[in-house]
């Protein structure tokens, strides 16, 4: 540094010193000091070429060592480099560490006294925000030069191009260029005299052109509209040259509305004309097939050419027509979608821009067009500025420009060693970034909090605990009877399930009121719900993640403010020991409350932390060998590198520079406010398992908790979209939480919170019957109608285990054509093949499908999670959108403010990078399915699966928890008979004695319903919730029964019959199925003159107590060797050895049903330790663990001639036995029989799986399964891995191996689990995992199966045997020569036996029974559900006594469809194959 420079850098700062001490403010000394600086470069030529480093640097505030204790300003200042240091002394400014000048933002930092604030350290600086103009380092020129001549041509080298214009161009707009070429920068020249421009010289021939001749660029092609990469690339280079209008032109996006796209849409159908047609360059013509249905005119004599034209039918057709109306049918017509796209420039438009000027001429004259194809036209529409004055000397060297040769500037000799970056160094340097340990003082993470307060004298707590494990709501539990304790920070609460109450008294002291952002921070380690003073549900609590709650701004004038929080002592995921989340709750959880605390947040440093979370997930997941990985590496690097511990200004700077990788916007929702087409779209979801690790009780809690969280979000997030299913969630939250379900329904209103699913709750669909998924949809959807108007129209169930194949038809069913899942993205041995894809019911209807690529229902919103929702697409050629669903779950809770952060720079990354999938919010499912279905309805063919959506994992949930399992079947089977004879009954009596009528008690209907429903959640039902839950649905079933029952006793003493049998009645047998049944029963114990009595017919009738009819059937049973027993009956030989069968001859055949040497009803244990998921898996492994268990002594227990039976005990282990009763009834010859197996289990094992086998002699490749309203084959092989996959599958009443004229059949009554490998078939009867539920399965089992043998395929009667085994007969008792009640033979169906009628019930709506959800449907109506069962078309008739007027065929929502001819009480009907059918009779 020359010595007059240096003396002068030393008299300025003499004079900023000498300032400081006579008391001038800071501001005041540095706006003086900068503001004459410029003019210390004019004192002489000495200081021509010269420059001064430190204008435009930065001034630190880091201490360079203590000052001497000189007394004279010159200890303030030192020169180290380019810097000019200030240190003022402690006893200049004691607080101070100096002045911080940040040249980018042009603010001054004053650090000053920070004061007390609690011994909790020292808070953030304080800003001085100074307009101090700062210039360029390169500021200076020779002033004996001069500067250059306005029209003097001047060389411009840019990269390795060179351009040549005239000073006036460049300096007309650009303060860039006058700076460059001022008299200042003359040294600038390179020895050739150009001047070097560090610019992309590309882009520089834009800005070029734009100075020349002032025309505005409009980069636009057909094909693929605007090129805004382009303009956003011009746009940085617009403000690094300073060309406010061009920047204006571009960040306005004025442009846009200089081109116009005009569309226009026809149909064309062959024979109206043709089609083609000549167009412009500015026209594009697409054409599409299109499929229409139309209504085409029928000739009644059937003349084709007729067809279509009524008008060229003639007399002889009208008489053949008669009165009737003329007929028309649909027929599918190929048309063509003809769209013309034609590209306007419209120059009012132009015109009208703000940035011209009312002087314009025509700036739209210069349109110019390149490119002549009709499949692509490149459109550049130029608009001229007429301010410009240009020189004609302008030349450059692209376009007839002169080319001057380049000189390079490469360095001669090197300036010493540069290494090569060690990227994975870099990379996990990262990390130390934003995480805790040992780091933790010094980096981001210190800087999150700009100070923290807790105590009585900031937040007082008081302690309410409530006793017993009671939940209390609000106003029970701040009663003035309810006392509260004063507690603090660092005391524990508990124990597991318990509530505790805390009453907070906060008050925001004056120096915590001017903070920029308050919180209220509370960590139990627990879940908790703040709640307001007058009792309304505030923010959701999850310790350790979701522990904050805003402080409202009115709280900042140092009052008093009472709030409540209400702890429940259950983490997210209950309460379960260790690390290991499914192990059963520990009953002694205590949780330490460690933080109460108001805390001052930085925002700054929160959302730098999230923009550095996304960039360093970019340099890691970015492949290696890309651009944007090296870019991300780099500028998170510059991050690290600009940070200073303490020094906000530096997370600001570490802002800006995130900036260049995430581009702006990304602190609001207008980063997804423009034209780029997104492929994946960001939908926040809060999976909240109805009961799982915890209790019902806690999930009503559980919802509360998480739908305040998201409403709070909502309200902040304008993009933000939420879904939320089960009705039952819903009607808990309207029940114990009122005022937020008001204000959810606000939202939903609104648009952005989204009741979804259309079910009752995301239940099972494997194992509950077919009338129960219908349930789930009526429940579901009129709750869903009745509360918010509309029903639903996508079936969400992103975490059930596997899918039934009549989904899809009952889907259609309930007014929805659209499922998401994702759960067989878990599959452990096949990977599914699809993601988008349609899904085809038995019965051919179908739903379009879409599985998340991201492959979870719970994303985090991470960078990954978009990555993957394309990476991991399988439909790519059909369709490459994805929906990702986000948002903490299982749990509840949610997505959370940092998701949606997240999400917000992932789109800006995308805009501003690239290779990331551009994520999008805003849209709802129905949104992204309706894009789906409209592509469908263009004619894309998206694939097809067939049949069920079989889960390979979680195949021992068919078996897991017996009990609960038969509580289902039994309930279903319960409601059957509730409705059909509540029905019955609610049509009988005097139709005018309002009063005495029976009433349908469709209350009490609904109430049951609702409670099995509940049950069949899909964690409950399968098996694999804890303990706690089971209690619960143990209440539940017995309620149902108790409650059922009575509902029938009530219905059939309406119908004229009695529970209990008195003198001078009759005991009667009820069939409540719609066919004949004849069948030997076991009389109830009041009658005292028989035991059993054959009882048949299609009605209840008089049962024989004194012997069946002659010639009676008989059963003999005789010991034929010691042990061997002999069972017959006129259809069955049955030899029985050591409890297993190892005869069974079909007499009417003479076939052996057991396969030879085989063993039927032969138990066999297996080990049964899956990979993890105890409750819910069983491995293929198990299989190779099989052992027999050998049987004890078999006796003779019944001999005939009615029943023949005998009993054989089984050990299992010391703790565990089977006592197997097997019996065989007499039967008539036409009557179905099948060999009757009871077994009562004691069952105490560790981790074994209990079955029982039927190897049978049939061979088949595949064998049948009834699932819901019909047949699933699957194979008995292991060809593929597919079909070892399904090694334990799933069954309802009955599964079957039949050749084509000879089958067996294995019933059962409580059974779900099954398998049939090779001619094995195999009965899966008790699971005993010890996780979620230690004592899952344990104690006494009742198991009722039987064996059907049939000397023909498989058909109906399998189908009804199986319903008969499910359904009793009732016995009840009815007055001696009362008149028979008719009602009870008023309804029944003819026809093919395959039609099933499933279900009778009342008309939802009729106004007698309608509980008021929607308008009342004048008259009664009686529902009859029907399917076929057996796969093909069947025909039947209905046929009713009942006064009906019209008859309609209705979906299951009740809704009409089509009206049905009704004859005399006759309806004739006709299904496809596996159709599900509901008609509605009206009265």
């Amino acid at each position: 540094m020359s010595g007059t420079r240096s003396e002068l850098l030393r008299s300025r700062a003499h004079a900023f010193c000498h300032a400081f001490l006579e008391s001038m403010s800071p501001t005041q000394i540095l706006d003086q000091f900068f503001r004459e600086s410029p003019r210390i470069t004019e004192h002489g030529p000495e200081w021509a070429g010269d420059r001064l480093p430190f204008l435009g640097k930065t001034f630190t505030g880091r201490r360079k060592g203590q000052p001497s204790s000189s007394s004279t300003c010159d200890d303030y200042f030192s020169l180290l480099g380019d810097t000019l240091v200030f240190e003022p002394s402690k006893d200049t400014f004691p607080a101070a560490e100096g002045f911080i000048v940040d040249p980018s933002t042009r603010l001054v930092s004053e650090v000053v006294d920070t004061g007390d604030r609690g011994g909790a350290g020292p808070i953030s600086t304080p800003h001085i925000k100074v307009d101090i103009p700062l210039w360029p380092t390169e500021l200076f020129y020779i002033k004996a030069r001069g500067p250059p001549p306005l029209d003097m041509k001047i060389t411009l080298q840019v990269g390795e191009r060179h351009f040549v214009t005239t000073k006036q161009t460049l300096t007309h707009e650009s303060e860039f260029f006058s700076s460059l070429l001022s008299e200042r920068w003359h040294d600038n020249l390179q020895p050739d005299g150009s001047y070097f421009i560090d610019a992309d010289a590309n882009l520089f021939e834009h800005i070029l052109r734009y100075l020349r001749r002032g025309v505005l660029p409009v980069f636009y092609e057909n094909s693929s509209g605007h090129n805004h990469a382009l303009y956003l690339a011009l746009l940085e280079e617009a403000n690094y040259f300073q060309i406010p209008r061009l920047a204006q032109w571009i960040e306005s996006k004025a442009y846009l509305q200089a081109v116009k796209v005009d569309r226009k849409a026809v149909e064309w159908e062959q024979g109206e004309g043709r089609i083609d047609e000549t167009t412009g360059a500015d026209i594009e013509v697409e054409y599409h097939p299109v499929w229409r249905t139309k209504k085409v005119y029928v000739c009644p004599r059937g003349i084709y050419k007729h067809r279509g034209d009524p008008s060229a039918c003639g007399k002889l057709c009208r008489k053949v027509q008669g009165d009737e109306e003329d007929e028309y049918e649909d027929e599918e017509v190929l048309r063509v979608l003809v769209i013309q796209k034609h590209t306007i420039f419209d120059q009012q438009i132009c015109l009208g821009t703000h940035m011209l000027t009312s002087s314009a001429k025509d700036p739209c004259s210069h349109y110019s067009f390149s490119g002549q194809s009709k499949a692509t036209k490149v459109i550049r529409l130029d608009v001229s500025l007429p301010s410009h004055s240009k020189s004609d000397s302008d030349q450059a060297i692209m376009g007839g420009e002169t080319q001057t040769k380049s000189t390079s500037q490469y360095p001669k000799l090197s300036a010493g060693p540069v290494g090569q970056q060690i990227r994975n160094i870099y990379k996990d340097r990262l990390d130390q970034f934003t995480t805790g340990g040992q780091y933790e003082g010094n980096n981001l993470v210190s800087m999150y909090e700009d100070g923290r307060l807790w105590g009585d004298e900031f937040a007082k707590l008081m302690v309410y605990s409530v006793p017993d494990h009671g939940r209390p709501s609000f106003k029970e539990a701040t009663s003035k009877d309810k006392e509260y304790k004063h507690t603090k920070r660092g005391e524990s609460f508990g124990p597991s399930w318990s509530t505790h109450w805390f009453r907070i008294t906060l008050t925001v002291p004056s120096h915590f009121q001017k903070k920029e952002h308050l919180e209220f921070h509370w960590d139990a380690g627990n879940e908790g719900m703040v709640w307001s003073e007058d009792g309304e549900p505030l923010q959701g609590l999850t310790g350790g993640d979701r522990i904050e709650w805003i402080l409202p701004h009115s709280w900042r004038d140092g009052k008093k403010h009472v709030f409540y929080i209400e702890m429940a002592c259950n983490k997210m995921f209950g309460n379960a020991p260790g690390g290991d989340g499914i192990q059963p709750p520990n009953p002694n959880n205590w949780f330490q409350l460690t933080k109460a605390d108001i805390v001052a947040i930085n925002l700054d440093a929160r959302q730098l932390n999230i923009d550095f979370w996304i960039i360093k997930d970019a340099a890691r997941e970015f492949p290696d060998n890309s651009w944007q990985a090296h870019e991300a590496l780099k500028v998170a690097n510059a991050i690290v590198d600009a940070f200073v511990q303490g020094d906000i200004s530096s997370v600001r700077k570490g802002r800006e520079i995130a900036e260049r990788y995430l581009g702006k916007h990304v602190d609001s929702e207008k980063v997804y406010q423009n034209d780029n087409e997104p492929l994946v779209y960001g939908i926040g979801h809060c999976h909240i398992d109805t009961c799982w690790l915890w209790p019902w009780a806690e999930t009503k809690r559980k919802v509360a908790r998480s739908w305040a969280n998201q409403c709070n979000l909502l309200d902040r997030y304008p993009e933000h979209r939420f879904v939320a299913s089960q009705a039952q969630q819903y009607k808990w939250l309207e029940q114990h939480y009122p005022s937020l379900f008001n204000r959810v329904k606000a939202h939903v209103k609104k648009g952005t919170f989204y009741p979804i699913g259309g079910s009752w709750v995301e239940h099972d669909t494997n194992m509950p019957s077919g009338e129960s998924l219908v349930r789930q949809f009526i429940y579901g959807q009129r709750f869903f109608e009745s509360h918010f108007g509309e029903r639903c129209t996508t079936f969400w169930l992103p975490d059930t285990f596997g899918y039934s194949s009549q989904l899809p038809q009952i889907c259609r069913l309930a007014g929805m054509s659209r499922f998401l899942t994702q759960k067989l993205s878990w599959n452990n041995i096949n990977k599914f093949p699809h993601t988008t894809f349609n899904w085809v019911a038995l019965d051919g209807t179908q739903v379009i499908c879409h599985m998340p690529p991201s492959e979870t229902y719970t994303a985090e919103a991470h960078f990954g999670d978009v990555k993957r929702s394309v990476e991991q697409h399988k439909s790519m050629d059909q369709d490459s959108t994805s929906l990702l669903v986000f948002g903490k779950g299982d749990g509840g809770g949610g997505p959370t403010f940092q998701h949606i952060d997240k999400l917000r720079r992932c789109r800006g990354l995308s805009d501003k990078i690239g290779m990331l999938p551009r994520v999008k919010m805003g849209d709802s499912v129905d949104d992204f399915f309706a894009r789906l279905e409209k592509k469908a309805e263009s004619g894309t063919k998206f694939v097809t699966w067939y049949g069920e959506l079989y889960f390979e994992l979680h195949r021992g949930t068919y078996t897991t928890q017996s009990n609960n399992k038969r509580g289902n079947r039994k309930s279903e089977v319960l409601m059957h008979d509730v409705e059909f004879l509540a029905t019955l009954a609610s049509l009988s009596g005097d139709q005018e004695a309002e009063k005495k009528r029976y009433v349908y008690p469709k209350s009490d209907i609904d109430d049951l319903w609702e409670m099995i429903l509940l049950c069949q959640f899909h964690d409950c039902l399968p098996g694999s919730s804890i303990r706690m839950c089971y209690d619960d649905s143990d209440k539940v079933y017995a309620e149902v029964e108790s409650r059922g029952e009575k509902l029938i006793r009530d219905a059939l003493s309406t119908l004229g019959f009695h529970h209990k049998g008195s003198e001078g009645s009759d005991l009667w047998g009820v069939n409540t199925l719609p066919w004949h049944r004849s069948e030997i029963l076991e009389l109830p114990s009041a009658a005292k003159t028989g035991i059993y009595s054959l009882v048949e017919g299609n009605q209840p009738t008089v049962v024989n107590k004194s012997k069946p009819p002659a010639p009676a059937p008989t059963a003999t049973a005789r010991e034929v060797q010691k042990g061997v027993f002999h069972l017959q009956n006129s259809h069955y030989k049955v030899e029985v050895k050591n409890g297993c069968i190892t005869s069974l001859v079909d007499l009417s055949i003479d076939r052996e049903v057991v396969a030879s040497g085989g063993k039927a009803n032969q138990f066999v244990i297996f080990d049964d330790k899956p990979l993890y998921w105890q409750a819910w898996d069983v491995e293929v492994y198990h299989l190779e663990t099989r052992k027999e268990l050998q049987s004890g002594e078999t006796k003779l227990v019944e001999k005939g001639p009615h029943k023949v039976s005998v009993v054989t005990e089984t050990k299992i282990s010391e703790k565990s036995w089977i006592k197997t009763t097997i019996s065989l009834m007499a039967s008539g010859s036409n009557d179905p029989s099948y060999v009757e197996v009871h077994s009562e289990v004691e069952w105490r094992e560790t981790m074994k799986f209990l079955k029982v086998e039927f190897p049978v002699d049939v061979m088949n490749t595949e064998a049948s399964y009834e699932t819901q309203f019909g047949i699933v084959r699957r194979p008995t092989h292991y060809n593929t891995s597919w079909d070892m996959a399904k090694f334990e599958v799933c069954c309802h009443k009955w599964a079957d191996l039949s050749e084509h004229d000879f089958g067996v059949s294995i019933l059962n009554e409580s059974k779900y689990g099954f398998a049939t490998v090779g001619n094995v078939m195999r009965l899966s009867l008790l699971r005993a995992p010890k996780a979620p539920d230690a004592d899952a399965d344990m104690g006494r089992h009742h198991i009722r199966y039987a064996i059907l043998p049939h000397a023909r395929p498989l058909d109906s009667t399998v189908i009804r045997t199986a319903i008969n085994f499910n359904n009793p007969m009732r016995f009840c008792y009815r007055p001696s020569r009362s008149p028979y009640p008719s009602l009870l033979n008023s309804i029944s169906l003819t026809g093919s036996p395959s039609l099933i009628l499933d279900t009778v019930k009342r008309g939802e709506d009729d106004e007698d029974v309608s509980r008021g959800e929607f308008a009342k449907r004048r008259g009664r109506s009686v529902i009859l559900r029907i399917y076929d069962s057996m796969g093909g078309k069947s025909r039947g008739v209905i046929k009713t006594s009942l006064p009906v007027k019209r008859v309609w065929k209705t979906n299951v929502l009740e809704d009409d469809l089509e009206e049905v001819k009704v004859n005399k009480g006759e309806v004739k009907i006709e299904l496809r194959p596996f159709e599900v059918a509901t008609f509605r009779l009206q009265l």
